[in-house]
């Protein structure tokens, strides 16, 4: 019975082109997104730089947000680069999309509360 459920190809096979693609648009992705961040005006609280565009009066999330992109980005750039060790590389790869999708719920998240000059909903 074992025998015969270990010869299910999975559902979706993933190829180590589609992988790598998807590492590397990450880590352009997330070095970008700090890139921007140094260029956006910005307010001090409690001595820290926020930017006024999207995260004004939510230091927390913005907070936040640059540790998720910091996660990404160090996922894919470890993954990328340590591809010989099949295990070590898929659990870089899965903290690095996991860290781009906190960043982005938590870009959303600052987004929808609307307190910046930029809000999602126009309020």
């Amino acid at each position: 019975m074992w025998k015969e459920m270990a010869d299910i190809p999975p559902v979706m096979p993933s190829t180590p082109a589609i992988e790598t693609a998807m590492l590397e648009s990450i880590l352009v992705l997330s070095f970008t997104t700090a890139i921007i961040l140094v260029l956006l005006p910005h307010e001090c609280i409690s001595g820290n730089p926020v930017p006024t565009i999207i995260f004004k009066g939510l230091p927390s999330t913005f907070h936040t947000f640059v540790i998720s992109v910091i996660f990404a980005f160090s996922g894919a750039f470890t993954a990328l680069m340590i591809q010989n060790k099949p295990k070590i590389s898929r659990f870089c790869r899965y903290y690095s999309m996991a860290g781009m999708a906190s960043a982005a719920v938590s870009l959303f998240w600052a987004l929808s509360l609307g307190q910046g000059q930029l809000s999602l909903f126009g309020i």
